[in-house]
């Protein structure tokens, strides 16, 4: 998906392996509260498939912000649990800040496209969720901002770990 930012065009890529990789985005809500089973095998699978530099272009996208006043919520405690596994099982370190950590609301997008379609709200309505899309953008330019200043991931690195993972599998 192609956006133009200024001067600039953003290529959004939902599957990892396709030219310039310099943001590596989880996808998380703010509100989950339990560090469960599969919660923790997900976060650390997804891990398991990129080689250890890509944790400098990791960035955490926390959606459904407005539930949360865009904070973070319960999600954090989880979130560093699993850091500090990682860190003392693999002794990889993580950064899990400001710097790196972004909250969106998915109901001023949903409010953008829907009133961009001609459908009515009050006056009230359009104030709380134009709010909420202004914080959003800010979120979003300040995503941008920090994915530019990345150096690019080498994704063949990711893909020798991959590769070598298949080949460990057919081999037993």
């Amino acid at each position: 998906y192609l956006f133009p930012i200024g001067n600039r065009l953003l290529r959004l890529i939902d599957a990892p392996g396709i030219g310039d990789v310099r943001g590596i985005c989880i996808l998380l809500k703010p509100n989950h509260e339990r560090l469960t089973i599969n919660f923790r095998f997900c976060f650390k699978e997804i891990l398991t498939h990129l080689h250890i530099n890509a944790k400098d272009n990791l960035v955490f996208i926390f959606t459904n912000g407005r539930g949360t006043f865009y904070r973070l919520g319960f999600t954090t405690p989880v979130i560093r649990t699993l850091i500090k596994e990682l860190n003392n099982t693999w002794k990889i370190e993580i950064s899990f800040n400001k710097d790196n950590t972004y909250i969106f609301d998915n109901g001023a997008f949903r409010f953008l496209a829907t009133y961009k379609n001609g459908i009515k709200f009050s006056t009230e309505e359009i104030t709380n969720f134009s709010k909420s899309l202004e914080i959003s953008v800010k979120e979003f330019t300040r995503l941008i901002e920090r994915i530019l200043k990345y150096e690019l991931h080498a994704v063949r690195d990711s893909l020798s770990i991959n590769a070598a993972q298949q080949l460990i599998r057919k081999s037993t």
